[in-house]
Order: C-alpha cells, then structure tokens, then sequence
C-alpha cells in the first residue's frame, strides 16, 4: 500500500487545505474530492485538522465516489489542545484576572532579574537568515536542555533549516522577531515570533541552562505578552503547544485539533481499518473494564 500525508510536521501548530472562498456548492466540494481522493491501495493521512474546520467535516461527511473514500472507513484520534490567548482588553485587566500565584512569582521573578546588573529583555525584528541575531538564536539553544537530547538548534538539521528557510521566506515581510533576554552582549534565552493576520506564533523558544535560575524564558513570555496587550499589536497569542499545565494559568481557551486517516478500498486497508479502529478499541475496553473489576474485587 501507498501512504499519502498531508504536509505537517512536529513544527507545525496545525495544517490544512485550503479552498478559494469564491468557489461554493459543488466546485468546493469538487476541490476537495481532487484535493483527498485516495486509490483502493492508498491510506490517508492528515495531522492536526481543526476539530471545526471544513476539510475535517469533508472527509467525514464528503460524498463517495469511484475509488474514494468514504464515510465508512475513515479514523479520528485526537491531536492537539492548544491553549490560545485573546489579546482583546487591557494588560492590567488581562493581568489581574490570572491566578494569585502566577502573579506574585512572575513579579517576584521579574524584580530579580532587573537587579542583575547588565540583564535586559528586548524585542528585535529579524529580516534575514545572515543576521548575527540568528546564530545568537542557535547558540542558546546548543547550551538548552534540548542538546542533551539532540534536538537543539545546533545539532539537529532539520530544526535549524526549518528556522533558516522560515526567516529566508517571511523575514523580508517584517513579520519575523525575537524576545531575547541578555547578560551584556551574551544572549542568554530568546523566543521567536511569526506574525500573521493579526496572530503571533511562538515558533520557538529556548534558554541557556546555566541562566535557569532565573527564569528567562518565563520571563519573557510575560515580557512578550504584556507587550503585545499595550501596544495592540495582535489579537490573539498562539500558543502552538500542547496543554501544558504552566500554560493554564494564562488561559482557558483553546483550540482543538486532531489526526484523521482514510482507508482505500483493499482487502489489506479494509481489513487494517477494522483492527485500528474496531478490534482495538474493543479489546482496550474490555482491559479497562477488568482493571476495575480486579481493584474492586
């Protein structure tokens, strides 16, 4: 069989396909059949799909047609609960609403880092992967936790090219930028922001392990929010997480996505359909239910 993925990755918050809005009725419903139709050998598979959006209600609901799929054979396992944060009143509004505890160790943290002299946050546009800014990026992340699982800028490739090709794409559109806290001139953690259509994208963020005592990339997520929030410069901060439980004390609004597969018509697709996606859940069950009964007993 032949497996067909829709174009997503780890560095994606969430993926789609998108359809001109001027085509209606059955043009739009004749783009998307083109757009997802699958063989009798070919399985389908699409990554973090709004759980409202369109293409989701289309490939449960879209019509079957020669060798498409349909209804009958299609899969859902959830993805993605990423808290978002509405930039819709005033910071000292927004601010005080937040749980007491967030609020007196942010400011806590806050006071202790301006007493460190030569500390600073600022905010700094990136237009082009040949800036010193960008190899100051990669620099922090080589001394983050993440080197040690080799998923640091520096070490792996594919994180480094996806942040290289990102600022050679959309920097020259000014809509690229870094919060980077700084001991002098050394950076010591940054979080980079993707601006679009009124919504900022956390893309990444790292910090300098030796610097953890402080705080920084803490630090400067309340630095960037409050800064967004005071200027209007966005409506909404995409978290472009999972439900990580520091992140609910921001906020309790989310977005939810979820992964879909579509079986072809085979013997062998048919037959894998109904052990995903019948027999296993089935036989989980059943586990589940004698666990209980075994710790009742």
């Amino acid at each position: 069989m032949t497996v067909l993925k829709l174009a997503a990755n780890g560095h994606t918050p969430f993926s789609d396909v998108i359809v001109h809005p001027d085509l209606v009725g059955e043009e739009r419903e004749q783009a998307y059949l083109r757009l997802t139709s699958l063989g009798d050998h070919e399985l389908g598979q699409f990554f973090k799909l709004h759980r409202n959006g369109a293409l989701l209600q289309f490939l449960i609901d879209g019509p079957e047609a020669g060798n498409t799929f349909g209804a009958r054979r299609i899969g859902l396992k959830p993805s993605l609960k990423t808290p978002v944060i509405e930039i819709d009143q005033p910071w000292e509004t927004f601010f005080n609403t937040r749980p007491r505890a967030l609020k007196k160790s942010l400011r806590h943290k806050m006071n202790r880092f301006r007493k460190q002299p030569g500390f600073s946050i600022t905010l700094e546009q990136i237009g082009a992967p040949d800036q010193p800014i960008v190899e100051e990026l990669i620099d922090v992340s080589a001394k983050s936790w993440k080197a040690s699982i080799g998923n640091d800028l520096k070490s792996h490739q594919g994180s480094r090219v996806f942040l290289l090709n990102l600022i050679e794409l959309l920097g020259k559109e000014g809509v690229v930028s870094a919060w980077i806290a700084r001991d002098g001139d050394r950076a010591i953690a940054f979080e980079l922001h993707l601006r679009y259509d009124g919504i900022v994208y956390p893309i990444r963020a790292d910090y300098d392990e030796s610097y953890k005592a402080f705080s920084p990339g803490s630090l400067l997520e309340y630095s960037a929010l409050k800064y967004l929030f005071d200027s209007g410069a966005a409506k909404q901060y995409y978290t472009c997480a999972d439900d990580y439980w520091y992140l609910s004390n921001w906020t309790s609004d989310y977005e939810e996505y979820c992964n879909v597969e579509c079986f072809g018509g085979s013997l062998r697709l048919r037959c894998l359909y109904f052990l995903e996606y019948r027999l296993i859940p089935l036989v989980k069950k059943f586990i589940r239910k004698q666990g209980k009964t075994a710790k009742a007993v």
